[in-house]
């Protein structure tokens, strides 16, 4: 009988010590933001500089790391131009930029006061459809609530971009 609760209380303690370290990793892991590589285009200097600070903010907040993407403006030109653009944004990835983790192109535009981005990723017009609008005031100067809730349009255009195919 000792022989069997010894091996129950190893088995237990062994399972308890499995959970603790179990949560504290995913603990851990949910605490790290991800990185994403960002790209920010779109006609109008001024929304991209609004688009800047407000992904800069974002990254003062953690909630998320930006290594900038190494591919230039202009060559995502032909793809504004020839379209279909979130198809070609995904082709020059995967051509100029094989080695970013998550590369994310942001498409801004300026509708009035707000800003309307249009996130595409690799997986190109699986996330076509990803555009929110933002306004940039609310985002960095308004109340908690209204504030989060432009931040989260934000973050959540990047990160589904993000996901690969």
């Amino acid at each position: 009988m000792s022989l069997i609760s010894g091996k129950r209380r190893k088995a237990s303690w062994a399972a308890l010590v499995a959970v603790a370290l179990g949560c504290t990793f995913q603990s851990a892991q949910a605490s790290i933001p991800p990185t994403y590589n960002i790209l920010i285009v779109g006609a109008s200097a001024e929304a991209r500089a609004r688009s800047a600070a407000l992904s800069a903010f974002m990254v003062s907040h953690e909630a998320y790391f930006d290594r900038p993407l190494e591919l230039s403006r202009s060559s995502l030109q032909s793809c504004v131009e020839a379209g279909p653009y979130a198809s070609c944004v995904a082709e020059r990835l995967d051509k100029d930029a094989p080695n970013a983790g998550a590369p994310v192109v942001i498409w801004v535009e300026e509708q009035g006061a707000k800003l309307v981005w249009n996130c595409v990723g690799r997986a190109g017009e699986a996330t076509a459809k990803i555009a929110v609008d933002i306004d940039p005031a609310i985002a960095l100067f308004g109340d908690r609530e209204s504030q989060s809730r432009e931040l989260r349009k934000a973050v959540s255009c990047i990160k589904h971009a993000a996901i690969t195919p």
